[in-house]
């Protein structure tokens, strides 16, 4: 399967007399990466000087996977493996002349965001919290993966990078699968106290990791009563 990735070209200055070989670096405007994550990757080298037409090849390196260069000189395709790499192309025209200009292409994850919900909260001890997370590509479908969440009391703290300090990480920790960029973990049985909780999305092959917290979650003392129920003479 191909992945849609964004892709960036680094900007090329090009200095030869005979024939000139660039590429169009329209992938230094973030608009248009936006629109390469969503559709297949087409950039142009172009050739000028001598005498047309030119054939392209590439000589050194390679293009990423998932794309081709045409010998008139298009990039086209879907990468699908993030990575940075450098490849040069050559450029002859009818009269043989040659030139040639070495290029970098840098294919990289979509990124994401983890936004964090807790029901209910504040909670009354007893009470089933429930964390609903929503991780957010920047463009693109809902991405899939697993989410990693903690809890964290008194006493003890969030994972590295969220909370440092000599306290212990909480072993109040559960994860679950993203589907359709949704994932639900449900922490029973908590004390009555103040809590941080924590959440990771672990990234995958198309997308980058994120985090999100720690977020206020508060255990309360009181009554839970039944459901109420109704009855009809």
């Amino acid at each position: 399967d191909s992945f849609p990735l964004a892709v960036h070209v680094d900007r090329l200055v090009v200095d030869r007399r005979l024939v000139l070989v660039q590429v169009l670096d329209k992938g230094l405007d973030p608009a248009f990466v936006q629109e390469l994550v969503r559709l297949p990757v087409a950039f142009v080298v172009e050739a000028t000087g001598g005498l047309p037409p030119y054939r392209f090849e590439i000589t050194a390196g390679a293009l990423p996977p998932g794309l081709a260069l045409s010998e008139g000189g298009q990039i086209t395709g879907m990468p699908t493996t993030p990575g940075t790499f450098p490849f040069t192309v050559r450029v002859r025209d009818v009269l043989f002349n040659l030139d040639s200009r070495a290029y970098e292409l840098v294919v990289t994850r979509i990124a994401t965001t983890v936004k964090l919900g807790l029901t209910p909260n504040p909670a009354v001890a007893g009470q089933v919290v429930v964390l609903n997370a929503t991780v957010e590509p920047v463009v693109g479908a809902p991405p899939a993966g697993v989410l990693d969440a903690w809890v964290a009391g008194p006493g003890t703290r969030c994972p590295d990078p969220f909370e440092s300090g000599p306290d212990p990480v909480t072993s109040n920790a559960k994860s679950a699968a993203v589907t359709g960029g949704v994932a639900q973990i449900a922490f029973p049985d908590l004390s009555i106290g103040r809590f941080r909780v924590c959440a990771r999305y672990g990234g995958g092959t198309v997308h980058q990791a994120s985090t999100a917290g720690p977020v206020d979650l508060f255990v309360i003392k009181g009554i839970l009563l039944p459901s109420p129920k109704m009855s009809l003479d």
